[in-house]
């Protein structure tokens, strides 16, 4: 690994401990992805987390989805969003996109919100290397009807919706809040 990678390792595990597993992206348009990139898979309690290595000195940005079971998939939805950011029009924090299906079998939530981490997931977002910021940001999977309410009401007025309800942000099979 490279300065940065280590350094981001770094950043991730003072959250959330060691990954249990390095997973390189060998499929799809990886000509794209930065050479290096690759997604870390960390357990922690009853909850995965999945996050990518390599994007920030490119767009400055890093992406992780928090999932309730272990699964690939959630390295190829950070794959696919990590080669949207670097070759489509830009992707930044409250930006959505959409994944053509539902985030995991059976579940409604076929967005995925770019949001910054929450409460636990505290210090995450901001990662400084090189005198240069990168932004951690959480993959949230939504609904169609979230992402709308979204555009018509504003992204503060839906996260005020998931702060008030509570929502189960790593439950695939949650109803729409809106």
């Amino acid at each position: 690994m490279a300065k940065y990678e280590v350094a981001l390792l770094n950043h991730y595990q003072r959250l959330w401990g060691s990954p249990i597993r390095q997973h390189l992206q060998e499929r799809g348009p990886i000509h794209h992805l930065p050479l290096g990139f690759l997604v870390l898979e960390f357990k922690g309690g009853s909850q995965w987390k999945y996050a990518t290595v390599g994007l920030g000195p490119v767009c400055g940005m890093e992406f992780f989805v928090v999932a309730p079971e272990q699964n690939g998939h959630h390295v190829q939805t950070l794959a696919v969003v990590s080669h949207y950011a670097i070759t489509g029009p830009g992707l930044g924090w409250g930006h959505t996109v959409f994944l053509g299906e539902g985030w995991l079998p059976g579940s409604g939530c076929d967005h995925l919100l770019l949001s910054k981490p929450h409460a636990d997931n505290a210090g995450l977002e901001s990662f400084q290397h090189d005198g240069r910021m990168v932004r951690c940001l959480w993959l949230l999977p939504i609904t169609r009807e979230e992402r709308e309410f979204k555009i018509r009401c504003g992204l503060e007025a839906l996260e005020s919706i998931f702060e008030d309800e509570s929502i189960d942000y790593a439950n695939p099979l949650r109803t729409s809040l809106v």
